[in-house]
């Protein structure tokens, strides 16, 4: 018993207890949602991926409940892996939408339940009711053809 009443063992026992602490709190404070099993996953394809990266915010009701685990390319279209918390809702009839989050072309993905009773969505299951939202890029080439087409008409008048 000696040993327990050493400088050492309770330097030691100090370090481990803290660095537990910190590990513990990590988990508790990070975004991911698969820290220790508390997670769903699904995935569904875009046409265009454009602003979206890896750890982008999944929201519900403008709520953060999951994150993009990964954007891969599948059949020229982008797979998007997402991972959500357990206690949101996902049902076969559960709805995704990219919104964008400001004028820069930042983008997050919105998820909507669903139906309640539908069924849930399986672990790993794709989406299928998918709405892209018009981006800036869209926007600006529209305006740019209205300009065109009143110039034209600009020049009829004449």
């Amino acid at each position: 018993m000696s040993w327990v009443k050493a400088p050492e063992f309770k330097v030691g026992l100090l370090v481990v207890v803290v660095g537990s602490l910190i590990a513990f709190m990590s988990m508790q404070v990070s975004e991911d949602p698969s820290y220790m099993g508390r997670s769903k996953k699904a995935w569904f394809l875009l046409k265009n991926a454009g602003g979206l990266v890896k750890n982008s915010a999944i929201k519900t009701a403008g709520i953060p409940v999951g994150i993009i685990k990964d954007i891969t390319l599948q059949n020229g279209n982008a797979r998007v892996e997402i991972t959500v918390k357990s206690d949101v809702p996902l049902t076969v009839s559960s709805i995704v939408e990219v919104r964008a989050q400001g004028i820069l072309g930042d983008k997050h993905i919105e998820i909507f339940s669903g139906m309640p009773d539908d069924p849930p969505l399986a672990d790993n299951a794709q989406i299928l009711n998918v709405k892209e939202t018009g981006s800036l890029d869209n926007l600006v080439g529209e305006v740019s053809e209205i300009s065109s087409s009143l110039k034209s008409v600009a020049e009829v008048l004449k």
